[in-house]
């Protein structure tokens, strides 16, 4: 349903796993799966970061994951590379 570029990814204390970057085409939402290397990972929650004191002002996308998640895909090679979003299978 969408595609995700990540520019970055870094953990915070007491929310989880952290992916920032642009979605390149399509609408992401929470409980969506983003694969990663063929590993299907939860969005738990997504936010927008908006700097306005630069220009031109620079807009990015923050998907929270779980710490679980993270820590298995903290040393992959996934900076400045595109996965697609998938809505989960209801079962």
């Amino acid at each position: 349903i969408a595609s995700f570029e990540i520019i970055d990814t870094f953990r915070i204390t007491g929310r989880g796993g952290v992916l920032v970057g642009n979605i390149i085409d399509g609408v992401i939402n929470n409980r969506n799966l983003i694969d990663i290397l063929d590993k299907k990972i939860i969005i738990k929650n997504l936010e927008c970061i908006i700097r306005r004191n630069i220009y031109p002002p620079l807009e990015m996308i923050v998907l929270v994951i779980s710490f679980d998640d993270y820590d298995e895909i903290k040393n992959l090679e996934i900076k400045n590379k595109t996965f697609d979003i998938f809505e989960q299978s209801v079962s």
